[in-house]
């Protein structure tokens, strides 16, 4: 459970570098390639700071480089991915603040059952309450992002560019894939809990011995699936971080 606390939401990078599409006859390349290398930079940088979940983020967004257009559209980009990026880190430091890494700690669990599992069921409802104002937010910021592309001061197929790509982006989303996979963990620890909380059982290190194979086989299958549920959240940051292993 503690590498619940420790998973990283690395964003969709690849998406930034190509979230519009011109004609290079629109504007000189030469800008183009400095976009490309001003985005580079800054999304690097937020990826770096996304790590260290627990502290802001601090970073300047406009950019001297650029002009025009695409200061426009850097600016959107970065602000629309810091936004997303500072709500899953704040989701994560209440997280931290429950606790919830913790959850499965037996030595814990045995002395709080002597209060009836009162920090537990308190690690929960934080945990839910966290979970239901994190969605909320998420979904806040997208619906933002889509008003204000409608807005910006841009040329127009560039702007229907940046919004279908937005559309996309909210489709093919590993921040939402992640979030999915994190409810189902939650759930299964919920169903451990119960079975902790309606059977007799003793600590035996950080291990659970249960009176009846039954139970030890319920709880051992619900574990089993929160395994996998945190190989699928492995293989997500695998993948998105496939995209700092190729220096341009």
């Amino acid at each position: 459970m503690r590498r619940l606390l420790i998973l990283i939401f690395i964003l969709i990078l690849s998406l930034c570098g190509y979230f519009f599409y011109h004609e290079k006859n629109q504007m000189a390349e030469v800008n183009r390639e400095v976009f490309d290398k001003v985005m580079s930079e800054k999304m690097e940088t937020l990826y770096v700071q996304a790590r260290d979940w627990k502290q802001p983020l601090k970073m300047t967004v406009p950019d001297d480089r650029l002009a025009g257009d695409y200061k426009i559209i850097s600016e959107f980009i970065l602000r629309y991915w810091m936004d997303n990026i500072e709500a899953r880190n704040s989701y994560l430091r209440q997280l931290d603040q429950a606790q919830w890494d913790e959850f499965l700690n037996a030595e814990r669990l045995e002395k709080d059952r002597k209060s009836s599992y009162q920090q537990t069921h308190q690690m929960f409802s934080t945990v839910s309450k966290a979970t239901t104002e994190y969605q909320k937010k998420h979904e806040q910021i997208f619906t933002q992002a889509l008003a204000d592309v409608d807005v910006l001061k841009i040329d127009g197929k560039m702007r229907d560019a940046m919004k279908e790509k937005l559309l996309y982006s909210r489709q093919d989303n590993d921040e939402t894939a992640l979030l999915q996979i994190e409810l189902q963990i939650i759930a299964k620890a919920e169903e451990m809990f119960t079975l902790l909380r309606n059977h007799k059982w003793l600590r035996k290190g950080n291990t659970f011995l249960f009176a009846k194979d039954v139970q030890v086989r319920q709880f051992n299958i619900l574990y089993a699936e929160i395994l996998e549920f945190q190989a699928q959240i492995d293989e997500l940051k695998r993948q998105n971080a496939k995209v700092f292993e190729v220096k341009d």
